[in-house]
């Protein structure tokens, strides 16, 4: 596959999967019940908006990421090609170790001071956190916990184009919704699995020492870290 190409269809799916989490947003939030009704305050949608989509440390700093790891042909080669279709097995495997490795570092970030204070803390200024505050943090939090997490997965998983192309729209798109505002229809069904809910990232918010994980629970029931 040639390199730009598979490039520009990989960030096109990103796009395409946070453009559905937006508008989702945009049309059903009216309906959807918030998680803190009393203290819920209106926003500007499109501030909102145009500050998610013009953060040097969310979007824009993992774009630069993955240009320049595909450009420069630093990922492993089966990422450059796109035989087998989607590998679900593979895409289901990329979420649990990315989750997995956020965690700990996550973790990490909150039980030493000083990387909490220079890389996490900014984040936590959003004790009741909305869906376009997903990417808000510092340009070190990120670089810590979400791209050497993905770095390191892609050398741990050597999969497809397609199937790593899948991971990154469902990735990024679930770190959105976790930090909404409201309750989502599917959450009750999230919970009884063990897959993260806006509900869980919530109390970590609201409580710091809890919730851990990102996109599933197993991580915090394993260290106790469950609430």
């Amino acid at each position: 596959m040639n390199r730009l190409m598979g490039l520009l269809l990989g960030l096109s799916s990103v796009l395409v999967g946070q453009t559905v989490v937006i508008s989702y947003h945009a049309l059903f939030r009216s309906y959807l019940i918030p998680m803190e009704p009393d203290k819920l305050k209106p926003y500007c949608f499109k501030t909102a908006l145009k500050k998610h989509v013009s953060n040097i440390e969310g979007l824009f700093l993992l774009g630069v990421y993955l240009s320049v790891t595909y450009l420069m042909n630093w990922m492993p080669l089966s990422y450059y090609s796109s035989e087998g279709g989607i590998i679900w097995k593979d895409v289901w495997f990329q979420l649990l170790l990315q989750d997995f490795l956020q965690y700990m570092i996550h973790r990490l970030e909150h039980k030493f001071s000083s990387l909490y204070k220079h890389a996490h803390k900014q984040h936590h200024q959003y004790k009741s956190p909305k869906l376009f505050d997903a990417f808000s943090g510092s340009i070190y939090d990120t670089l810590l916990m979400i791209l050497l997490p993905l770095f390191m997965v892609s050398r741990m998983i050597h999969t497809n184009h397609t199937s790593y192309m899948v991971f990154g729209t469902i990735y990024s798109s679930w770190l959105m919704l976790i930090h909404s505002e409201y309750r989502h229809p599917w959450d009750p069904l999230f919970e009884k699995i063990g897959f993260g809910t806006s509900s869980n990232h919530f109390q970590h918010h609201q409580r710091l020492k809890v919730n851990f994980g990102h996109l599933f629970m197993y991580w915090d029931l394993l260290g106790g870290t469950r609430f």
